[in-house]
């Protein structure tokens, strides 16, 4: 896929469509898996990105699914969060998804995990990283809540439900003795009584 309009700069559409050709024909085994065991960032999310999951492909690519687990370890959410959606396409990805659930603190890559918003299942979740002793897990949490639900384009899948049990652990947060928590909290909670009236009606 090439982006820009090819008919205001010709030139720079031809050349992203020729950027686009060589980047393509990277995209084999070999180069995916030194991708995977790069220290950059940015390598490593490409290699994720570019691991194959069509049918025709599963069984060449079953070899590196393995370095695709590991990735369900690695610092960058994003990078974490791209490998849960390929590892759907394989039984054993589907496993490490489950053994990993317990360990993973950012809510993005576990709405994905439960492959619902308003899944009881999701909800446990969230109350986990409510509950934690990091500040930073629950604030990006508290942010989640506000912002997937302030969200008019969070798509209908993905959309939080209401569940009680959230909504008193952010209501006890909103009573934090830090400021910017209690801030956080009151953000989310702003959102989940709108929430709470809408389930009402």
């Amino acid at each position: 896929m090439v982006f820009g309009d090819p008919n205001l700069d010709p030139e720079l559409f031809q050349l992203r469509g020729e950027a686009a050709k060589a980047v393509a024909a990277c995209m084999d085994m070999r180069t995916v898996e030194k991708a995977l065991d790069s220290p950059h960032c940015s390598l490593r999310l490409w290699g994720v990105m570019s691991f194959e999951i069509g049918s025709e492909y599963r069984e060449a690519w079953q070899a590196l699914v393995p370095k695709l687990v590991n990735m369900l370890n690695d610092p960058d959410s994003g990078i974490r969060l791209y490998s849960v959606n390929k590892l759907w396409n394989y039984p054993e990805g589907v496993l490490a998804i489950a053994e990993h659930e317990s360990l993973e603190t950012s809510p993005d890559v576990l709405l994905r995990m439960a492959w619902s918003g308003s899944s009881p299942h999701f909800y446990h979740s969230l109350l986990r990283l409510l509950s934690s002793t990091d500040m930073n897990v629950r604030e990006a949490t508290l942010f989640f809540i506000y912002f997937n639900l302030w969200n008019e384009a969070t798509a209908p899948m993905w959309k939080l439900g209401f569940d009680n049990e959230v909504y008193e652990r952010v209501q006890a947060l909103s009573h934090s003795p830090s400021q910017e928590e209690r801030t956080s909290a009151l953000k989310a909670l702003s959102q989940l009584d709108l929430l709470k009236q809408t389930v009402a009606r």
